[in-house]
């Protein structure tokens, strides 16, 4: 018996429509409106969630939805590529601060190019009294895996301790799965 020929198999993560300019994606993309709620995050932890890509894609926004405020107080979006294992890896891009000093959707203006199979949209709050849109509990899609077989929790996001401020150059080691998931979005050009 010999092997199949003319077999194409889809690129993993990447197998998705492309995005139109001006059109926002994100980790919430599979995710209908009736699936959100807001949290609070853990005060100098990145959250890390995966969002697919199906081509190389030029961005100009990213940011995430400020549901409660906390004056004078900051947070942070960016962009990982994949690391071994698929695991967040190498930092693209860091928006600097963000003022959650007002609600809304907060973002900043950038300039990258999303590799085509996917990347890791991360957030990292100053303090837990500002309050994000996030995925809610029951609506995640285990993009990164359960603690069990069966219909346990998905967990939504990895979560790593990092001081506020600059996100640094690699995902820190020694990360965790995460059921909370932040949404953070992104803007084709």
């Amino acid at each position: 018996m010999s092997a199949p020929t003319g077999l194409v198999l889809p690129r993993p993560g990447g197998g998705g429509p492309g995005w139109a300019a001006g059109d926002y994606h994100g980790n919430d993309t599979d995710v209908s409106a009736a699936g959100f709620s807001t949290s609070a995050l853990a005060a100098n932890f990145i959250y890390a969630m995966w969002c697919d890509t199906a081509e190389p894609t030029p961005i100009d926004r990213i940011g995430a939805e400020v549901t409660t405020i906390s004056a004078g107080k900051s947070f942070r979006c960016a962009i990982l590529g994949r690391g071994p294992r698929g695991l967040p890896g190498a930092l693209l891009l860091d928006s600097g601060n963000l003022s959650a000093g007002s609600t809304g959707f907060i973002e900043a203006t950038v300039a990258v190019t999303l590799p085509s199979g996917g990347v890791w949209l991360c957030i990292n709050a100053e303090d837990a009294t500002m309050q994000f849109r996030v995925i809610a509990t029951g609506n995640r899609i285990a993009r990164v895996g359960k603690a069990a077989g069966g219909g346990t929790s998905a967990y939504g996001c990895r979560t790593v301790s990092s001081a506020f401020g600059a996100f640094p150059a690699t995902f820190p080691a020694g990360s965790i799965p995460n059921t909370n998931a932040p949404i953070v979005n992104v803007r084709a050009a």
